[in-house]
């Protein structure tokens, strides 16, 4: 109660402002206002997605899978994806990149992961390592943060699952990968990444993580990595989906 009171003393005289729309925000909101935090549109509202990758299924899809799953090998069990990429939720999320906001991508992350809490409990139940995808020397220090590590962070919080970031790195610079076609993505998340330790998981149901799937070929790379060292079961989390 009293802190609820200081709470809002201290919102009357030092107010924040939604970092999207900049209308004042009141003492129970950070970062974003609940009116623009319920724009973003959740994939567990659609009817139909495809049951490999979370792609929005259309009218000419068949057999639960979209024609992108339908066309491709992939060496994982299944992407689980929670938000659907749209302009408003690409320029959220390109703004915390793009800025170093460590923070506000934390808390968006966590707000929407919270929301789903209870399909996320399921979809985990059987994983008990993650593996965060990696980012390299100069993207990190440019962002200050790796977003994959934040958002694999919140869900080692929330269900205790140990975190591995040793098995995996950056073979290469990274670099910007919009202007790629799909042959293009696939043919150079192939050459980008090598094994930092090499060891058996045989014993390992593991959860790959990133915050963005467009084409799959970046966790897919390292998915076919990971079962190069017998690891039992491979699945995704992805926060957004691009449709």
């Amino acid at each position: 109660m009293i802190l609820n009171k200081l709470l809002k003393i201290t919102n009357i005289l030092f107010p924040e402002n939604c970092k999207q729309c900049d209308s004042i925000l009141d003492y129970t909101e950070f970062f974003y206002c609940k009116k623009c935090l319920s724009k973003v549109n959740l994939l567990n509202n659609e009817i139909m997605l495809c049951k490999q990758c979370s792609n929005i299924l259309d009218n000419n899809d068949h057999d639960d899978l979209c024609s992108h799953c339908g066309n491709m090998q992939f060496y994982f069990e299944k992407n689980l994806s929670i938000i659907r990429y749209d302009d408003f939720i690409q320029k959220i999320i390109l703004d915390c990149k793009n800025n170093g906001k460590d923070k506000q991508f934390k808390y968006l992350a966590s707000y929407y992961i919270n929301k789903e809490i209870e399909l996320l409990k399921d979809y985990l139940s059987d994983i008990n390592l993650i593996i965060p995808v990696p980012t390299d020397k100069k993207t990190y220090k440019e962002r200050g943060f790796n977003q994959a590590l934040t958002i694999s962070q919140i869900i080692n919080q929330l269900f205790g699952i140990e975190i591995n970031k040793s098995i995996i790195k950056i073979n290469k610079k990274n670099k910007q990968q919009k202007s790629l076609n799909k042959e293009e993505r696939i043919k150079y998340q192939n050459e980008i990444y090598k094994y930092k330790n090499i060891c058996n998981l045989s014993n390992k149901n593991i959860l790959i993580v990133d915050d963005v799937f467009t084409t799959g070929a970046t966790v897919n790379a390292i998915s076919k990595m990971l079962n190069d060292l017998n690891c039992n079961k491979l699945k995704i989390f992805t926060l957004i989906r691009v449709s």
